[in-house]
């Protein structure tokens, strides 16, 4: 029987329970949740920022007190009506943030599989996907092509709402992620497009990778936004890498099955800490992960993920500062940790 808990450097990660309900005339609200009689359903469900119960987007007056919200009437006004059924599926704002879209939406593959058993006439609902390469990936996990998908509008009524709890919530004290959801969206990807090209000798063919991020440093700078994970020499970095035999990547520029064909071939992968990095749901079991933090730390929503792919995952504080307070690597010491 596999675990239900997984903990890595005192981080404790719980699985993800597997159960759903079915809502009869749900509506969706903008902004996220649904209203299912009177009621307002929204951050066990999906992702909400930490501070959502002050943010003036809400459908109604939250009370403290007694923990409700008194909906306006507005957000009840119907503008569709869908006959069909639905599986919510957490997607913003993983619609134009890869580490959320990773972590929060793939997950989801999986429930929607099982769904079908129940449903062949389901489909997903989500929010539009920014990028082609959420797209791509989307279709192959989900075995669904994106372009059917039914995408949230205020308003929609639906007859049958499929909702599956919350599949990765790392915003409480408990953080719980699907292990067989994302798990699932990691084989089903390499199946797709994963180890192409092997020769006999595995070993040999396998990769050390560097997540390139490109940026204009002088504009950080100008706009007083060299902090954190915007380090100064990102490009003497690049270099110190490739000069001992790393390849460099930048995920974002690259076709899916072209990153995910590589990235299922590192046995190395080094990153600052983003969105970027959450291309390790393609890496194999046995991979190194390095992700380098800047000195405010890091959400650990990545080493998380790599937890529960099994990865051996590194933390790298190796920010430094110059007398001007700009922050930059000290590549001699990263290249030395991780070669």
């Amino acid at each position: 029987m596999l675990a239900a808990q997984i903990e890595s450097d005192g981080l404790i990660l719980n699985d993800t329970g597997d159960d759903l309900i079915i809502l009869d005339n749900a509506i969706i609200v903008d902004r996220g949740g649904v209203i299912w009689k009177d009621n307002w359903i929204s951050d066990t469900i999906h992702y909400m920022p930490p501070d959502w119960k002050d943010v003036p987007w809400l459908p109604g007056i939250y009370n403290k007190a007694d923990k409700t919200i008194d909906i306006y009437e507005e957000c009840i006004r119907e503008t569709g009506n869908i006959e069909y059924p639905v599986l919510w599926v957490d997607s913003f704002p993983a619609n134009h943030n890869f580490g959320h879209f990773v972590h929060d939406t793939l997950p989801y593959g999986i429930v929607f599989q099982r769904s079908r058993m129940l449903e062949p006439q389901i489909r997903p609902l989500l929010v539009p996907m920014n990028f082609r390469n959420q797209r791509s990936l989307f279709s192959v996990v989900f075995d669904y092509p994106y372009e059917q998908c039914t995408f949230s509008q205020a308003g929609y009524r639906f007859k049958k709402l499929y909702l599956a709890r919350r599949q990765t919530d790392m915003t409480s004290a408990n953080w719980t992620l699907s292990f067989s959801g994302i798990r699932h969206a990691r084989n089903i990807a390499q199946n797709k497009w994963g180890v192409q090209g092997l020769t006999s000798d595995y070993n040999a063919s396998l990769y050390d990778v560097y997540l390139h991020r490109i940026q204009n440093i002088d504009e950080l700078r100008s706009r007083g936004l060299l902090l954190g994970r915007d380090f100064s020499n990102f490009n003497e970095m690049l270099n110190g890498l490739l000069k001992v035999g790393f390849l460099a990547l930048d995920p974002g520029s690259l076709d899916i099955n072209i990153v995910s064909n590589i990235m299922s071939r590192a046995k190395t992968v080094v990153s600052v800490h983003g969105a970027g990095l959450a291309n390790l749901i393609f890496c194999r079991k046995e991979a190194r992960i390095f992700e380098i933090r800047g000195k405010g730390g890091a959400w650990r929503s990545l080493e998380a993920l790599s937890a529960v792919l099994g990865n051996e995952f590194i933390v790298l504080d190796e920010t430094m500062v110059d007398e001007l307070n700009r922050p930059f690597l000290d590549i001699r010491n990263i290249i030395s940790r991780v070669s």
